[in-house]
């Protein structure tokens, strides 16, 4: 069986296995917790809040290590801003030969890597199909028993011994203990959780959140046939205050040109007048339509993805003694803003645990 057939056959798996899990979700909570044991005590399992990469990587050491753990996702969608529609990329869009942790997972995964030059790589069926396979090795027989989708941390209170967690989930409010907690939170969504940004352990990454700079960035697909005189796979260039990486993929059924829009000053110009300057550098007159990144299952009907990461002063430091850890590829120290960054910072939260 070809790699196409078999992403698409464990994307079709993980797909119905995690729609049966969300749908459970509304049914009555009494239920839930006589059939799937939902228990509020969570004292013997590590608590994982937000199911992006940096989280998704966690369970699998958690996993691999035989730790109980339960992961809470506030959508109904696993992988962060990770998400690719034939073959096209979203978000994250390639690896590097030198990623470590990634290179290692890809490995263990069995998947092709499609070099785009010297230094990179990427999937043919997009780098969701990453988190597909990693979803698929982590999930068990019963995925409501580790995942919770559409559960959002809403609040957080540090107790005598562990902390005390509030989900808004469905049309209801659901709170749990715990003694382990790894957030894997991007830190824009921080202030959003009441008592968060107070807790002692949040003490250093706070100074970090206060001076964070958020950073606009455009995903842009187009088809190969507005893109005039290109001959480059993977190419860079500046227009004005912005810089443009021009990504060409070989792909079965098209060739989609992926252009990731970064500002290069804090000055948030309008995508409109980002577009209006690609028009003029590219020659291009592409339907023009814009699309918050946050719109996850609309991505695939718009060639114009806005989105943001963010910027820290510094890295956060793990306190690898403590039972509360933060991760994700924002606060790493190794690769920030990158999927290594996100891997690297999960497997130090896993050595804590242990």
């Amino acid at each position: 069986m070809n790699d196409t057939r078999k992403n698409r056959r464990t994307f079709l798996k993980y797909s119905a296995v995690m729609t049966a899990a969300t749908g459970l979700l509304s049914s009555c909570a009494s239920v839930d917790d006589y059939l799937f044991d939902d228990k509020n005590d969570l004292d013997d399992e590590v608590v994982i809040v937000g199911g992006g990469i940096a989280g998704l990587y966690l369970a699998k050491q958690l996993r691999a290590k035989q730790l109980e753990f339960r992961l809470y996702e506030a959508s109904n969608y696993l992988g962060g801003r990770i998400k690719s529609f034939s073959g096209r990329d979203y978000g994250a869009s390639l690896l590097s030969k030198s990623d470590a942790l990634a290179n290692l997972m890809v490995d263990e995964l069995k998947m092709t890597r499609i070099p785009m030059d010297k230094e990179s790589f990427y999937f043919g069926e997009g780098m969701q199909t990453l988190v597909d396979l990693l979803v698929e090795r982590i999930i068990g027989l019963i995925p409501y028993r580790n995942f919770r989708m559409r559960y959002q941390l809403i609040e957080i209170q540090k107790q005598t011994s562990g902390y005390e967690l509030t989900f808004q989930a469905g049309q209801g409010q659901k709170r749990v203990r715990c003694q382990r907690l790894a957030l894997a939170v991007p830190p824009s969504q921080w202030g959003r959780i009441k008592g968060l940004l107070d807790l002692p352990e949040m003490e250093i990454a706070k100074n970090l959140h206060n001076s964070m700079q958020t950073e606009s960035a455009i995903k842009l697909i187009l088809p190969m046939s507005s893109i005039q005189g290109v001959s480059k796979s993977l190419a860079e260039f500046n227009i004005g205050n912005f810089s443009v990486r021009q990504i060409l993929k070989k792909h079965p059924t098209a060739l989609p040109a992926e252009l990731d829009v970064f500002y290069k000053s804090n000055i948030n110009f309008s995508i409109d007048y980002v577009y209006s300057e690609l028009k003029k550098k590219l020659q291009v007159n592409y339907p023009f339509q814009k699309l918050p990144s946050d719109q996850y299952f609309g991505w695939s009907q718009a060639p114009y993805v806005q989105g943001a990461y963010f910027k820290l002063s510094g890295a956060y430091m793990a306190d690898k003694t403590s039972p509360f850890q933060i991760l994700g590829d924002s606060v790493s120290a190794v690769a920030p803003n990158r999927i290594e960054g996100a891997l690297q910072s999960a497997k130090l939260a896993a050595e804590a645990f242990v």
